[in-house]
């Protein structure tokens, strides 16, 4: 399907987002800003990946955004695993990798057939991936991150823009990033 200049100009520009702002997050932890949960990065980076190959397998073109988080993602790893020394995994952790693993189960098992099951699953994986670090903001807000949320959504609306349908196989994965981004971004602000 053909899309217009600005649509592509804002599909390109998602993925510059997708990447920046998650790389500047990465700089910030590689520099002892603060301290992420390695559980949920982890996650994220496995689903950020997948979601990339899925996209790309799928006849996506146009995978910027995709493109931008998978590559932002392995940043913050290896921010993570180079600079923090304590690497904290209790009960929160392995019950979020738990849901998150029967989510992705679910996500790849739902069948072409049912693509919104299947994103939906794969967004309650991405939601739950979430859940160690925002249990971390919980106890100990970090406004000072508020640039990747603030950004990220944006980056996602950008998506939803750009995207040559508005149904919601085209944009339900971008709707639920976006939805997950400002309210992670309100957690570390209250």
């Amino acid at each position: 399907m053909q899309i217009t200049r600005k649509q592509e100009l804002a599909l390109w520009l998602s993925g510059l987002i997708g990447f920046a702002f998650p790389f500047k997050f990465a700089y910030d932890i590689y520099h002892n800003v603060f301290v992420a949960n390695i559980v949920t990065w982890l996650l994220v980076l496995i689903l950020d990946v997948v979601g990339l190959l899925i996209a790309v397998k799928e006849g996506n073109k146009r995978p910027y955004l995709q493109l931008g988080w998978a590559i932002a993602a392995v940043c913050i790893m290896l921010a993570i695993l180079v600079r923090q020394s304590t690497f904290a995994i209790g009960w929160v952790e392995i019950a979020s990798s738990l849901l998150c693993l029967l989510a992705v189960i679910l996500w790849r098992t739902a069948g072409q057939h049912a693509a919104i099951l299947g994103f939906t699953f794969q967004t309650l994986a991405v939601y739950v991936s979430f859940i160690p670090q925002a249990v971390n903001y919980w106890i100990k807000p970090e406004p000072s991150t508020w640039y990747l949320w603030f950004f990220t959504a944006i980056g996602c609306a950008l998506a939803i823009y750009a995207s040559p349908k508005k149904d919601m196989r085209h944009t339900f994965i971008p709707w639920g990033a976006f939805i997950l981004n400002v309210a992670i971004m309100m957690l570390v602000l209250r």
